[in-house]
């Protein structure tokens, strides 16, 4: 740890080099200097944060207008229903759980880590449905879980995530089910350049004779069997070159040889191996940088799925271009969610969509009011509800705001009332005064609105 006056002023007199003490601790506090000091936090008590640390001879006080973030060890409990929601709030924030209520005023939200939280119609800007799959995996966790390639060890294990600086291959022995659905957040600096392989035998090279391979070249993607000369299909995404980040979701067999490819939620494409019968498959995943340019692997999460192909891409949308399909005109493309969302209709899993607007959700079903009728259905046939229109209200900034981010990748903004080992309250025009267990978030961030640390926050992602 670098030497700092404003952190050692105050413990100086407490401090002793306790070398023999080698317990690993398993939290991380951050200063607004870029200072950081391991241990855990015992208590929040006013404007101060207590630290218990290994180099500490005692625990030990720090102004919170001082500390930048906590890095916290965190859990995602799978919970009981058959869908997720998301609801997307003002300014950002969002979070998941399981739908149990939802009228003209309130929306009503379940969840493992604060119980039932209540929601004011005015602060929701959307609410996104997925379908709940057997759980095989969610993570990254630790290093320890993957295996790194032979032929150059890559990567490494930070803060929730996957990364590389330079080329190299990591893979892990899921014991893939026949059909899975694989979903994670990739980023990158510069130029991408990365591969991704599925249903794989050796976990430990960059080249696996067996199984399926996606080439990522910047925009264009191509699909082929692992150690083939022959291209299956191919695609331009110009997602990919206009960022540097995107959600990367696959569907695949090996039952039928299909693979269904999405990018932020848009289907790509429903690729095909019509050779499938006999070919060799294991039961693996491997990711593998090509080149030197940072990249980061998070929120994988490694499901089963029934095998069903609910969407198709259009051809001449999109800019996208692939074999067999119809040049475009360039044009931008609009998400199929956002301009249903824009027309109040809801979006079905198997393609159709709904006018109307949500009367009630009970018992995982929800009601629709149609211009013909009231239908009702299961929650989990929908990719998202619209709620009756509302004039959209932001909360006011509070002193003491401090934003929780979810080891899920999302994350609320709440005025922190009180904090201990175990959890953490909170108070939010969006959802009253809660409580929530501290292991559901793998950081909680200080002094949100002071725009000077904005960019040690974006510089620690890296």
């Amino acid at each position: 740890m670098k030497r700092s006056v404003f952190i050692f002023w105050s413990i100086a007199s407490s401090m002793v080099l306790a070398a023999e003490e080698t317990a690993p601790a398993n939290s991380m506090l951050r200063f607004v200097n870029g200072d950081q000091l391991s241990g855990h936090m015992e208590k929040i008590d006013h404007d101060q944060l207590v630290w218990n640390a290994p180099i500490l001879s005692q625990s030990v006080p720090f102004w919170l207008k001082k500390v930048l973030d906590l890095k916290l060890p965190s859990k995602i409990q799978d919970s009981e229903g058959s869908h997720e929601a998301t609801i997307f709030l003002a300014r950002g924030d969002s979070i998941r759980g399981q739908l149990v209520s939802a009228n003209e005023n309130w929306v009503e939200l379940q969840t493992w880590y604060a119980g039932r939280l209540k929601f004011k119609r005015a602060w929701i800007r959307k609410i996104t449905i997925e379908e709940k799959s057997e759980l095989i995996y969610r993570g990254p966790n630790s290093m320890s879980e993957w295996t790194k390639a032979r032929e150059a060890s890559a990567w490494n294990y930070e803060e929730g995530s996957l990364i590389s600086r330079k080329s190299g291959g990591i893979g892990k022995d899921f014991e893939l089910p026949d059909e899975f659905e694989l979903s994670f957040d990739l980023a990158w600096r510069g130029s991408l350049r990365f591969n991704l392989s599925f249903f794989t035998e050796d976990v430990e090279t960059i080249r696996p004779k067996e199984g399926y391979e996606i080439i990522f070249n910047n925009r264009n993607l191509n699909f082929r069997r692992c150690n083939g000369s022959e291209w299956l299909n191919d695609a331009i995404v110009p997602e990919l070159s206009e960022n540097e980040k995107a959600h990367i979701k696959i569907q695949a067999s090996r039952k039928t040889g299909t693979v269904c490819f999405y990018v932020d939620g848009r289907i790509i494409g429903v690729w095909k191996d019509r050779a499938v019968v006999g070919a060799k498959f294991g039961k693996g995943i491997n990711f593998s940088a090509q080149n030197t340019a940072p990249l980061r692997i998070s929120r994988i999460e490694l499901t089963s799925w029934n095998g069903l192909v609910t969407e198709q891409p259009t051809p001449n949308l999109a800019g996208i271009v692939g074999r067999g399909m119809a040049t475009n005109d360039g044009t931008k493309h609009k998400d199929d969610m956002d301009v249903a969302e824009s027309e109040g209709r809801m979006l079905l899993r198997n393609g159709d969509s709904l006018l109307g607007e949500v009367e009630s959700v009970k018992d995982d079903q929800i009601t629709v009011k149609t211009p013909y009728r009231e239908v009702t259905l299961p929650l989990n046939r929908f990719k998202n509800i619209s709620l009756k229109e509302a004039d959209l209200e932001e909360p006011k900034r509070e002193k003491g705001d401090i934003r929780a981010c979810f080891s899920d990748g999302t994350s609320i903004v709440f005025r922190m009332e009180s904090m201990n080992e175990k959890t953490i309250t909170g108070y939010s025009q969006n959802f009253g005064t809660a409580e929530f267990d501290l292991s559901a978030f793998n950081k909680i961030e200080f002094n949100i609105y002071d725009q000077k640390f904005d960019s040690m926050r974006v510089k620690s992602e890296w």
